[in-house]
């Protein structure tokens, strides 16, 4: 995602949208069902990236890490604040995430991905053998 936009102070300065736009930008990739990958790349400094694999332990539980990994250019303070501010931006969304479910018949709005291409997707990590969600056994 490309920055379109600054506004400091609470929208009271806006920086120029030139700026915004060359200053930085962030991906998340989805690197498997458990693995997430959040990049993002600042004009001055390089690149930062920050891992999130998430370790199912409980039934609707997730035992999540952060790794970050940041290029010489990066003041640690400044890796480390953006590593906590990807942390709280998940942590306002993991009850949601937690208990996501796709339920038969699935909501389709205008730009969600194909259920079909991420059902495939997501199969391609699992078989005949794995551990089914409604198991209570974790005995792996």
């Amino acid at each position: 995602e490309i920055i379109q936009g600054i506004g400091l102070f609470n929208g009271l300065v806006r920086l120029p949208d030139w700026f915004a736009r060359n200053i930085a930008s962030s991906q998340v990739r989805m690197s498997g069902p458990l693995m997430v990958c959040f990049n993002i790349e600042v004009a001055i400094l390089g690149s930062l990236i920050v891992y999130m694999p998430l370790t199912p332990t409980a039934p609707f539980v997730t035992h999540v890490e952060f790794w970050s990994f940041a290029g010489p250019r990066w003041p640690w303070i400044v890796a480390y604040f953006f590593t906590r501010l990807i942390r709280s931006t998940v942590a306002q969304d993991r009850e949601v995430w937690e208990h996501r479910a796709h339920p038969m018949p699935r909501n389709w709005v205008k730009g969600d991905y194909s259920w079909t291409k991420y059902d495939k997707w997501l199969h391609s990590f699992y078989s005949e053998n794995s551990i089914q969600w409604d198991s209570y056994d974790l005995s792996w």
